[in-house]
């Protein structure tokens, strides 16, 4: 997760769901992020979540 605070204090937050964390990962998520404001940053945040695999599986709509 990156999260974005420009100079005007807009705010703009992307994710992206993987198995790993990777510099890569967050350079490309950093450059789409920049994108959307194409202005000069105040404040950079990035972030992880780590889930377990049970919880990131799709659940069943049947009763």
């Amino acid at each position: 997760m990156i999260k974005v605070r420009f100079d005007d204090f807009s705010l703009t937050t992307l994710e992206s769901r993987g198995l790993a964390p990777t510099a890569e990962n967050y350079a490309r998520l950093l450059e789409q992020a920049w994108e959307r404001g194409r202005r000069p940053v105040r404040l950079l945040g990035v972030g992880t979540r780590l889930v377990e695999a049970d919880a990131r599986r799709q659940l069943s709509l049947e009763l």
